[in-house]
């Protein structure tokens, strides 16, 4: 009988604990699948960031291997000296050289005509004097030209300028 008393609180105190029990491990559940959820979010994010990181990278090694410079140097030295031969025509050019011509051009000089290309030219233009014309184109053309005079116009002289070089 003693026995069977023992059995009968065992089960009952059993009995009263799986009540609680019940709700406190769903509790638990819930908390574990929360923390879960948060967890898988989290990783998602970092997947994701990692993911833009990665294409980013892969995208600056493709621009840098774009603009790294495979030549060797005897095809980096040409093309240094093709784009210097290119920049000493364009400042030599007869464009340049009128442009530059008119931007210093003395009072009362005015340009009839001008033929140039890059080995030499002619100017014919009006001016009241010799002197001032000289020392002004002399000073553009270095003394490479031969100066005429090839008529008057009124009170002034029509001069021609011949340059090489």
């Amino acid at each position: 009988m003693i026995r069977a008393n023992l059995i009968k609180r065992e089960f009952q105190g059993g009995y009263q604990a799986r009540q609680w029990l019940a709700p406190a491990l769903l509790m638990i559940l819930a908390i574990q699948l929360l923390a879960l959820g948060l967890r898988y979010r989290e990783t998602r994010q970092q997947q994701k960031m990692h993911n833009v990181a990665a294409q980013s990278l892969i995208a600056l090694k493709a621009e840098a291997e774009k603009l790294a410079i495979n030549d060797d140097l005897q095809t980096l030295a040409g093309k240094v000296v093709a784009r210097n031969n290119w920049l000493l025509d364009r400042r030599n050019s007869p464009l340049a050289r009128l442009a530059k011509l008119q931007k210093d051009c003395p009072n009362n000089v005015s340009f009839v005509s001008y033929g140039a290309d890059l080995s030499g030219g002619k100017i014919i233009l009006t001016a009241p004097d010799l002197n001032s014309v000289s020392g002004w184109l002399n000073s553009h053309f270095g003394n490479l030209g031969n100066f005429s005079v090839v008529g008057r116009e009124g009170n002034l002289l029509v001069l021609q300028f011949l340059w090489s070089g």
